[in-house]
């Protein structure tokens, strides 16, 4: 166990080193201005341009209170909320993948070999590789409620407590089964389910550590989603606008939480599970 805890402090120490590198950060900083994009876009469904397509997602989201002002901005961080995970598989298969790769050379010292182009072209493979995950999440996200929904059809107290603490711990567990699997596909260059195979190895070699690496920062989402859903006094209190502003905190946040669980990922993978290749040699934590 000591060495587990070890291996996680170092991990994290290694992340803060990095952060002086520019390049380590460019991935995680694009992918949030793309969120930020879509949320602003969304801002703008009004427009004759955007509503015809904007305005019957955001109906068929949150409901058509959500097409009026100032309900929308009570509605943007469900709206948010919903959208992101497709997003994140979509487009951030690609990012991430590149900061594997990106993280993974900064480590070793090495300057990047054709980062993006390699994820580019491994782009179909990363997106099969993190689907998964996506479809347990929002399985979960939706058989919970069900089993818990009372029959008056409404989640209060003590259940709905449990409902959002349940969903939480049961994500980082799923992040913990799949957290490795990207970074096999890129650095060892394996198939779709070796790479699964592969990923599941490397957290049995250090289960304790990828816990640590992925709860604790994970851990900053419970106040984050707490500010969101205090959207609707945010709106009768504040400017509505200001939600825009939360969401835009939230997502700076999450920026953050992905380097550091993906840059400890990368030094745990090299520390426990590397496989020994020209270019890509482990190291000792």
């Amino acid at each position: 166990m000591l060495s587990q805890l070890n291996l996680a402090f170092w991990a994290w120490l290694e992340c803060f080193r990095d952060f002086r590198r520019a390049r380590v950060w460019a991935p995680f900083l694009l992918l949030g201005a793309i969120q930020l994009v879509v949320v602003l876009v969304f801002t703008q469904f009004h427009r004759p341009l955007l509503a015809p397509l904007l305005a019957p997602l955001i109906q068929a989201l949150v409901g058509t209170p959500g097409l009026h002002y100032p309900q929308f901005y009570i509605a943007l961080p469900s709206i948010f909320g919903r959208i992101n995970p497709i997003l994140d598989w979509l487009v951030g298969s690609f990012i991430i993948g590149a900061a594997v790769l990106v993280l993974w050379h900064s480590a070793l010292g090495m300057r990047d070999r054709q980062t993006w182009g390699v994820a580019a072209r491994r782009y179909l493979s990363l997106l099969a590789v993190r689907l998964p995950l996506l479809l347990l999440l929002l399985a979960i996200a939706w058989v919970i409620p069900m089993m818990l929904l009372p029959d008056d059809g409404e989640i209060r107290g003590n259940t709905l407590r449990m409902l959002r603490y349940g969903t939480f711990v049961f994500g980082v567990i799923l992040e913990m089964l799949f957290v490795y699997a990207p970074v096999v596909l890129l650095i060892e260059s394996s198939p779709v389910l070796p790479a699964l195979g592969r990923g599941l190895k490397v957290l049995g070699k250090a289960p304790l550590a990828t816990a640590l690496v992925v709860g604790v920062p994970n851990l900053a989402q419970i106040p984050i989603s707490w500010a969101l859903r205090r959207a609707d006094t945010v709106v009768q209190n504040l400017n509505p606008e200001v939600v825009v502003v939360m969401v835009a905190g939230a997502i700076l946040a999450y920026v953050g939480i992905n380097y550091f669980i993906l840059a400890s990922v990368v030094r745990i993978y090299g520390a426990r599970g590397a496989v020994v290749r020209e270019g890509a040699a482990p190291w000792k934590a």
